[in-house]
Formats: C-alpha cells, sequence, structure tokens
C-alpha cells in the first residue's frame, strides 16, 4: 500500500521534478514485490512491521532466482525498496530498521571500449527514417519525439562540441 502511494505521488511529479523513467523503475520494483509477496506468502500486501532483515534476504534471493535479475539489476531494485522501508521509518509506522544489516552492493562492470573502426563506422552510419524500427512497446517513441523539431531533416539530435565535452566532463 505504502510503495503504491509512494509511486503515484512519483507518478504525479513526471515533468515537474521526476522523470517517467523514475517512475517506471520504481513500479517494476513495486511489480516485483507484489509477485514476491503473493508467491512467498500468499498473500497481496504484507504489514510494515512484518518485513525484517530476512524478509529483504528472502526478496533479494526472489529477485535473481524467479525474477531472473542480474546482481546489479537486484542492487537496485533493493534500492528502491530500501527507500520506501525510510519512508515508513520517517513517519513514525516502524522503528526497526530492516536494512540495518544489510549491505547493497554494487559489482563494477567493465563494459568494454569500441576500437577506432566501430567508432568510425558510427560516425559514417546516416541515419533516415525508414531505418528506425517499432519498438517493443509498439511505439517509434525515438522518431515522435524528434519529428519536425530538427533542421535539415535530420531524426536523431547532433549535440554541439561544447555540449559534448560538457557530457564528457
Amino acid at each position: 500500500e505504502l510503495f503504491q502511494k509512494h509511486n503515484d505521488d512519483v507518478f504525479s511529479l513526471i515533468g515537474k521534478t521526476k522523470a517517467k523513467v523514475t517512475y517506471q523503475k520504481y513500479e517494476v520494483t513495486r511489480k516485483h514485490m507484489a509477485s514476491f509477496v503473493k508467491s512467498k506468502y500468499n498473500l497481496s500486501d504484507v504489514c510494515l512491521k512484518e518485513i525484517n532483515h530476512m524478509f529483504i534476504i528472502d526478496f533479494e534471493v526472489y529477485l535473481m532466482t524467479t525474477g531472473k535479475c542480474g546482481a546489479n539489476t537486484t542492487a537496485k531494485f533493493m534500492q528502491f525498496f530500501k527507500r520506501i522501508i525510510l519512508i515508513a521509518r520517517n513517519n513514525g509506522w516502524i522503528t526497526a530498521d530492516p536494512f540495518a544489516n544489510y549491505k547493497i552492493r554494487l559489482k563494477k562492470v567493465d563494459r568494454g571500449y569500441l576500437t577506432q573502426e566501430e567508432i568510425g563506422k558510427i560516425m559514417q552510419k546516416k541515419f533516415r527514417a525508414e531505418h528506425i524500427r517499432t519498438s517493443f512497446d509498439g511505439n517509434l517513441w525515438i522518431l515522435d519525439k524528434y519529428k519536425g523539431t530538427l533542421p535539415e531533416g535530420m531524426i536523431l539530435p547532433v549535440p554541439s562540441n561544447q555540449k559534448m565535452n560538457a557530457y564528457l566532463k
């Protein structure tokens, strides 16, 4: 119930102080939590006071097994869940911190680097409207986002050298 209220609040702030993607991440976490509570306890909700260290460990295991989440994805979901617990503590609804002896660990991932040849291929690629395909949700979201807003029939924005340097910093 608290998770849903939090997500509703985040949803109402989209475009003001929150991004849509933030809401989506919290909502995916809430759905995983609901599935976990249903599978583990056969309930639709649990009392905040019942959330303890073992509950957190069981949720983590659930995410990595049934949820098929990797270590870092699981860690991010746990960070979102911890935020909900913090809200409960700040409101006095719970007194103990179930995350007190739990460490959220993000693993460093070496994503590698592009070769000079790969960079060259990307730089030479000419993007045209017919190359944009329908995404998993059925929308042409890139095309719709920039359609009619870019000069000279460009499909994707090209940042200025100054802006690119700022991003790199």
